[in-house]
């Protein structure tokens, strides 16, 4: 990311702007130009499409791919064909059923060949935005909860444990590029309206990237109320902690409502996990002087047996 204000320009304007590509009026959408002898001036009707699972740590964009053909039967779905490429590495995705199909995988690797530094650098770009929009867009029921990051004993759970894509806080101060990491109380009993911000350097006024994240400065933010107090102070020489709220605030006029709408998020789908988890106990017979199998340390009377026993 090599500016806050280039990732918000791609916010608004989706269209990937490859120099093999003539993008039409779909944002993930058009014409994929090659030189390639034998079809048709090696032109294609192209869908491009991120990974579409929004806890998925990938990197990989889907090219779903139509020759521009005479023949009719070139516009059946028949003809449909996909690949994929790993945008961070830079190459095709070595998939089973492409290994089984030279022709496509020429194709695939011809596009690969063809694609510049800059539309390597502006597919990555669009793919993260595109990502984050995958994220915004989720709902509990679109994650899988049977292997969720541990929050055993009260622990806050960072959104980007759960999302990889979801480090997307950034903000400016003194030129200086910025970021807020965001972690969570996901107990099933806590009805905090709080969030613990921890706040990373990425780069410094002369451009130069930070080397290390090593102890970052953080608060305890509630973002119902606004008040907010220190939990870290961070390295010396970090500017305060109220001074950066205050800059991620300007740049994020909305930041209340994304805070509030992710920690909900995150409830959700902990809260599927532990009804599921329950379902299982309840036919264990847990006692109820035992530990609550939602993890919080209480005894079973005192945690969640009240709440099956409303349900």
């Amino acid at each position: 990311m090599d500016t806050v204000l280039e990732l918000e320009e791609l916010a608004y304007k989706k269209n990937l702007k490859l120099s093999v590509l003539e993008p039409d009026e779909g944002q993930h959408s058009g014409w994929l130009t090659l030189n390639r002898s034998g079809e048709a001036n090696g032109k294609h009707r192209v869908f491009v499409q991120p990974c579409g699972t929004p806890t998925c740590g990938c990197s990989e964009v889907r090219f779903q791919c139509r020759a521009d053909m005479a023949d009719e039967q070139a516009a059946t779905p028949d003809a449909l064909r996909e690949f994929w490429l790993d945008v961070k590495a830079q190459k095709v995705v070595l998939t089973a059923e492409l290994k089984k199909e030279p022709k496509l995988m020429g194709l695939a690797e011809d596009v690969a060949a063809a694609l510049t530094a800059e539309d390597w650098k502006r597919l990555l770009h669009w793919f993260g935005v595109a990502k984050l929009e995958i994220i915004e867009n989720a709902t509990a029921a679109d994650v899988d909860v049977s292997n969720l990051p541990d929050s055993a004993d009260g622990r806050m759970v960072p959104f980007v444990e759960l999302f990889p894509f979801g480090l997307t806080l950034y903000f400016t101060w003194q030129d200086e590029i910025w970021v807020a990491d965001e972690m969570y109380c996901v107990q099933p009993d806590c009805n905090c309206k709080e969030t613990l911000l921890s706040f990373i350097k990425l780069q410094d006024a002369t451009g130069a990237k930070t080397t290390s994240v090593s102890d970052p400065a953080g608060m305890r933010y509630n973002y119902r109320t606004g008040l907010a107090r220190e939990a870290f102070p961070g390295r010396a020489g970090d500017p305060p902690t109220a001074t950066l709220l205050a800059a991620l605030k300007k740049a994020r006029p909305h930041l209340n409502l994304t805070l509030e709408r992710r920690h909900l998020l995150m409830q959700s789908i902990y809260l599927r996990h532990y009804l599921g988890r329950l379902s299982q106990a309840t036919g264990c017979k847990v006692g109820r002087n035992e530990r609550c199998p939602c993890g919080s340390g209480k005894k079973f009377k005192h945690c969640c047996l009240g709440k099956i026993q409303k349900a």
